[in-house]
């Protein structure tokens, strides 16, 4: 066999074995209703009755401080400061983690929203580009997490509902952190169950929460619960 041919055989070899990317991996981002991957136009059951519906239109959010900490304790962090993430556009469904081997992450963290600098800094491009309809203005800073679409219980007239949480100033502060263990189980992707959130929504009596305050710093704790790492 000629050398060119081994050497190519060799590295096909050992990338096979070692498992590893050439560069940063891609992680997708999901939203589910219980077990059911959300999608357009389809509506969900609520757990109050089985009469009850909803139907998830728009679902934004942006997380910040992406990082992972390896099997010897270094944390690495995304090039990324932040990443827009939306429902209904698969270019904006994902994260990207600054490890070329997934199997040498031991944890994961990340936040959805913006700290307090960032919001006084203004309106910004990139993933916090107000294009994305996720900032309300200078005093009110950047929406962290938004939800918006139909209800059977929403006393509108038209049964909609729309909770943009956002607010960066104490005591009312609505960003939310998040570290997950791998435990030696990897991870294929970021699942965020919105039925477990819905559950604290009070669509008959507010429908819409549309600025910063003690309502929306209460809702956006409750994010904690809904999202799971998929090995």
């Amino acid at each position: 066999m000629k050398p060119f041919f081994i050497a190519i055989s060799l590295l096909y070899f050992g990338s096979s074995i070692f498992g590893q990317s050439s560069g940063p991996v891609d992680i997708p981002f999901q939203f589910y209703f219980r077990n059911e991957r959300i999608a357009a136009g389809e509506y969900y059951h609520l757990s109050t009755s089985v009469k009850d519906s909803i139907r998830i239109d728009v679902v934004k959010c942006i997380l910040s401080n992406v990082a992972v900490t390896d099997l010897d304790g270094n944390i690495h962090f995304a090039e990324n400061t932040f990443f827009f993430i939306d429902l209904h556009d698969s270019s904006h469904c994902k994260i990207t983690l600054p490890i070329s081997n997934i199997d040498q992450v031991r944890s994961i963290q990340f936040s959805i929203g913006t700290d307090s600098l960032t919001n006084i800094d203004g309106a910004r491009g990139g993933a916090l580009d107000p294009m994305h309809g996720m900032y309300w203005a200078w005093h009110s800073g950047y929406i962290n997490f938004k939800m918006e679409g139909v209800s059977s219980l929403s006393r509108n007239a038209d049964h909609s509902f729309q909770y943009h949480l956002g607010g960066y100033l104490s005591p009312f502060e609505t960003i939310q952190h998040f570290q997950f263990d791998l435990n030696q189980k990897g991870i294929s992707a970021i699942r965020m169950d919105l039925s477990k959130w819905i559950d604290y929504l009070d669509f008959a009596g507010k429908s819409e929460v549309m600025t910063p305050g003690a309502i929306a710093h209460e809702l956006a704790k409750h994010l904690i619960g809904t999202i799971t790492i998929q090995p």
